[in-house]
């Protein structure tokens, strides 16, 4: 599930109030499908962003996936398409005393990740390098931030349906409903002051058709944060070796 809007969703968004706004009437949020246009053109222009997230799944899917919390920043893709990231994760299944703990990221042409209980740097261009924890890599991270593409397919053909407003932390939101081909939905929490992401609910559904949910929570959310050097550069701590075997 790299991308979290490329199948059927529930996007929760707030906006501030502007008559003339596309999706708005008398002040008020009333074209869904204008409002997710906003969105995109908010994805679409903004460079990098910084947020810590936190992952925690509910329901039946406790069993399978693990909840996550961590510090990610996250650029535009590079030339060759590939996403710019960073991120330090601490990986932990609920009711487990276990906890596992990693950094990885890519600078846009090489992936990496580091290792900590092994002491060992994997680098290389191929993602598969990032071996299982590629997958937790991919629930915590937004490739649509600054993808030039973002959300365009959902735009040609989704369903979208306002559903209501909710406040997420201290940003005033409004839900929005948007249904595709795919079995999964989604909820997206974006500012009314920038169109952005502050939370994101995957909906799953079993074969008996019980819910389970997985949120992204977006804290301390930062647009361009400054930094003195490439956050996505791989810094090889002392003492680690670095090899391009792909990790376990």
């Amino acid at each position: 599930m790299w991308s979290w809007v490329g199948s059927s969703f529930v996007l929760c968004l707030s906006i501030s109030i502007y008559a003339e706004e596309p999706g708005r009437k008398d002040g008020e949020l009333t074209d869904a499908k204008a409002i997710l246009q906003r969105v995109a053109e908010a994805l679409k222009s903004t460079p990098m962003v910084s947020y810590r997230a936190e992952y925690k799944v509910t329901g039946w899917a406790t069993a399978f996936v693990p909840n996550m919390e961590g510090p990610v920043v996250i650029g535009k893709p590079s030339e060759l398409k590939i996403q710019r990231y960073h991120c330090q994760l601490k990986v932990q299944k609920e009711g487990s005393s276990d906890v596992r703990e990693f950094a990885a990221g890519s600078d846009g042409e090489n992936f990496f990740i580091v290792d900590p209980n092994t002491k060992t740097v994997h680098e290389d261009i191929d993602p598969g390098v990032l071996g299982a924890n590629g997958w937790a890599i991919s629930q915590i991270m937004i490739p649509e931030f600054g993808a030039p593409d973002a959300l365009d397919e959902l735009l040609k053909s989704a369903k979208v349906e306002i559903k209501g407003k909710k406040k997420i932390g201290e940003e005033d939101c409004v839900e929005v409903r948007i249904q595709d081909d795919a079995p999964q939905d989604a909820v997206w929490a974006v500012s009314e002051k920038d169109f952005l992401p502050r939370r994101i609910t995957a909906v799953f559904k079993n074969g008996q058709g019980v819910e389970s949910t997985a949120d992204l929570i977006l804290h301390d959310f930062k647009v361009n944060p400054t930094s003195a050097k490439s956050p996505f550069a791989l810094v090889v701590p002392e003492g680690y070796k670095k090899t391009d075997d792909f990790a376990p």
